[in-house]
């Protein structure tokens, strides 16, 4: 199979979990990691020149985004996808694959659910087929948020005046990282976490925390030989239209023990240059003001600002393992994983990776946790050029 057909083969609903964020319980017995933010269907139809062919999804949809099959011998043809006003989205020529090729449409993205294929130029039965597709939400569903108020302390990277264009640009290098596991006979996931680039030369490194390698988060199992394959990393997912999407080649190094992995990537459409490099360097002053740009429970990027590390401060606390990790008070949410801690440079210091937890005394510790960026340039090393 190619990358982008493994990437579609999933079929069942995904997990949708139910608790609300604030609200629920923050210290729950398993931290949430990682987060479920829409389905993927099997859809097995024929697409003939005669009739354009419909799907319909809830108004709940955010996107849509549909794997097709070439079936025919003669690929003279072409498929057009409109919305439901008519309005072409997309048009695919058949003389661009061969037959029983598969392949992605872009993401559509439709209030209303709404989809038609319908085909062009070839007098036969059926051009090509659906196969399966996937539907994303508006709102993922999230076990807790890990926030230190009532209300989460964060904006819009691009819809908050108060974000400098700093930060912006410096956001542009922050992906969501979609992960999918699974087959459709034992069933499917789909999660989320948060990811950066830290090369972008002759090869391109995303960096993500390890337990982003299934959907539990739990180290076993983590990274197996489909996770990888059936990935997207996608740099803008901003509320814009536009899809930045780059595939997993492949996982160059791995620290289970720091929670650390970076990804070779790769760009779905040949051409497209990467986002640049984040740069790393220690946390030098554990007062300095630091920024979080992350995807929290699959949102369009936030910035938290205006937060602070802890370290000394939090000595004997069980939660909390110094001597790779620092403490800090910046919000975040499951699918925030992953996610640039920076200082007011824009270097990144740390790396977020687990939540609000119990302590040894079945007490709320009420921190997030960052990897020190030490362990992630220590990483980078053992990687061979």
């Amino acid at each position: 199979m190619s990358v982008l057909t493994r990437l579609g083969a999933t079929a069942s609903l995904v997990s949708m979990l139910l608790l609300a964020h604030a609200f629920a319980e923050p210290c729950g017995d398993q931290p949430a990691v990682v987060t479920s933010f829409g389905e993927q269907k099997v859809w097995q139809n024929p697409i003939p020149s005669t009739k354009p062919v419909k799907l319909v999804e809830s108004s709940n949809t955010r996107y849509l985004r549909i794997l097709l099959r070439s079936s025919g011998s003669d690929q003279d043809w072409n498929l057009v996808i409109r919305d439901r006003a008519g309005r072409p989205l997309q048009s695919v020529s058949g003389k661009s694959y061969s037959q029983g090729s598969e392949f992605w449409t872009d993401r559509f993205f439709v209030n209303d659910g709404f989809i038609s294929l319908e085909a062009e130029g070839k007098d036969t039965a059926s051009v090509a087929e659906t196969v399966r597709y996937t539907v994303v939400l508006r709102s993922a569903k999230n076990p807790y948020y890990s926030i230190q108020g009532a209300k989460e302390n964060w904006v819009d990277v691009y819809g908050e005046a108060s974000v400098t264009s700093f930060f912006r640009r410096r956001a542009e290098s922050v992906g969501m990282f979609i992960g999918s596991d699974g087959d459709t006979i034992n069933g499917t996931n789909l999660w989320t976490c948060t990811g950066f680039m830290v090369r972008n030369d002759k090869r391109l490194f995303f960096v993500t925390n390890d337990h982003c390698g299934n959907s539990t988060g739990l180290e076993n199992g983590r990274w197996k030989e489909d996770v990888c394959p059936n990935s997207v990393i996608d740099f803008s997912w901003d509320n814009d239209a536009v899809s930045r999407d780059f595939l997993c080649e492949k996982v160059v190094a791995r620290s289970p023990k720091t929670d650390l992995a970076v990804l070779e990537i790769r760009p779905k459409n040949p051409g497209e240059v990467a986002p640049k490099a984040l740069p790393l360097k220690a946390l030098q002053d554990t007062n300095a003001s630091l920024a979080v740009i992350q995807h929290p429970a699959s949102e369009p990027k936030k910035i938290a600002q205006g937060c602070t590390a802890l370290t000394s401060q939090v000595t004997g606390i069980s939660t909390i393992n110094l001597s790779q990790d620092f403490a800090h008070r910046c919000d975040t949410a499951g699918g925030s994983s992953g996610a640039p801690i920076l200082d007011e440079s824009g270097d990144v210091v740390g790396i977020h990776h687990l939540g609000f937890e119990k302590t040894n005394d079945n007490k709320c510790d009420r921190l997030n946790k960052a990897v020190r960026v030490e362990e992630l340039i220590a990483l980078l090393k053992t990687i061979a050029d």
